[in-house]
């Protein structure tokens, strides 16, 4: 067990680049208006370019609950296919499988995209004497905060471990059953924190903001499990105090585990795949510090009146006379309005640029998320359109 605490820890900061990535792609997403935060470090995106390409591809990949077709063999089945159906569809809007998958993609535009699932006790009943659990299936998305896999790996395929970390009750860790008696003993409450092991804020503390310790009504505990591929075990451990195994489950599901894995593009001779925010993210700033700076020369362009000493009566006049007044003037080229400041025309014209630059890089974002196309004729619109859809094919092939 200590090897395999070492490996995690070793790999947990070995990721810590990929971390980072993710927080910047997250904050970048949401904005700096997003809960009023109050870091005067954090740009400000008033064209959030990047928040919107995501969220017209994500709504492309995954928009509603997937809906599910059975059909039978033989058609003295077709009634029992037909209620199969119903049943998966029912499952598919409890367990709100849209909303999860559109996270899951949004997950893998920032970094990489971990999707947990699996079966949860959910109660038992007792018929005629015999005790008989009822189980639900759940899917959960996991953070790059919570993720660790094994970094030595030359690809994701041939890790030797996969784990995450979660938030539990502690009372409902002390009641299960599932764990190991002795080992809950030395189990204690852990204080909530949003803070990761390398000491930096995770992506759920920017809602959180700057103030006190937080509060909670329950007391918790955070574990971790740890999937072990070659082994066939997924392990539960706490993620505090001593590392002991709390509970250890002969693997029987899928060959890849209880991980799903979303990524849109490999990266030669490494595991840890290439998301679409990593080409994104710069020219997005870029093109809001650009805007930023347009603005800023735009409300400091002043209009003010000059006027000659011996014109100083006719400027009066004219400061105060009404919109098509008519006014005697003696000398009019002793006073007259000038433009101080303004946008800078080139400054302007970058800014342009960079927009149509974004546009292109993320394969035409007024094609795929519905704004006016960039075309005079039809046949110009579709070809447009078809382009822009390659690469949605792409990553939607990838998520299938």
């Amino acid at each position: 067990m200590s090897q395999l605490e070492a490996a995690l820890r070793w790999s947990y900061d070995r990721l810590g680049g990929a971390r980072t990535q993710y927080h910047i792609a997250t904050r970048a997403y949401l904005g700096k208006r997003y809960m009023e935060t109050d870091d005067v470090s954090m740009p400000s995106t008033p064209v959030n370019t990047f928040g919107m390409t995501v969220d017209a591809m994500c709504r492309y990949l995954s928009s509603n609950n997937p809906r599910a077709m059975v059909t039978a063999r033989f058609h003295e089945f077709d009634s029992e296919a037909m209620k199969f159906e119903l049943a998966l569809n029912e499952l598919s809007s409890e367990m709100e499988l849209g909303r999860v998958f559109s996270m899951w993609a949004k997950c893998a535009f920032f970094g990489l995209g971990v999707l947990k699932a699996g079966i949860n006790r959910a109660g038992s009943t007792m018929i005629e004497g015999d005790t008989f659990y009822v189980d639900e299936p759940y899917a959960r998305n996991i953070s790059m905060d919570h993720f660790v896999y094994d970094m030595t790996a030359r690809t994701l395929e041939d890790a030797e471990y996969m784990s995450d970390s979660y938030r539990v009750s502690y009372e409902q860790v002390m009641d299960a059953e599932l764990f190991d008696d002795s080992l809950k003993r030395e189990l204690s409450p852990d204080d909530p924190s949003w803070t990761g092991k390398d000491g930096e804020d995770e992506a759920g503390a920017i809602s959180l903001g700057s103030g006190p310790k937080p509060e909670q009504l329950t007391k918790t505990i955070d574990v971790r499990d740890v999937w072990l591929p070659r082994e066939k075990l997924l392990l539960t451990v706490p993620v505090s105090g001593t590392f002991k195994c709390l509970r250890a489950v002969r693997w029987d599901g899928p060959q890849h585990g209880p991980y799903h894995l979303l990524y849109f593009e490999r990266a030669p001779d490494n595991s840890y795949p290439v998301c679409p925010a990593t080409h994104m993210i710069d020219l997005h700033m870029q093109l809001n510090r650009q805007w930023v700076k347009s603005a800023r020369q735009a409300e400091a362009q002043k209009q003010v009146g000059l006027y000659q000493g011996s014109a100083a009566a006719e400027a009066e006049r004219i400061r105060t006379a009404q919109d098509l007044e008519w006014l005697q003037a003696n000398n009019p080229d002793g006073s007259r309005i000038v433009n101080i400041g303004g946008v800078d025309p080139n400054g302007f014209a970058m800014f342009e640029r960079a927009l149509q630059l974004f546009k292109w890089q993320v394969g035409n974002l007024d094609s795929f998320a519905g704004l006016q196309a960039q075309s005079g004729t039809l046949g110009q619109a579709r070809m447009l359109a078809a382009a822009a859809s390659r690469l949605l094919e792409g990553y939607q092939q990838a998520f299938m």
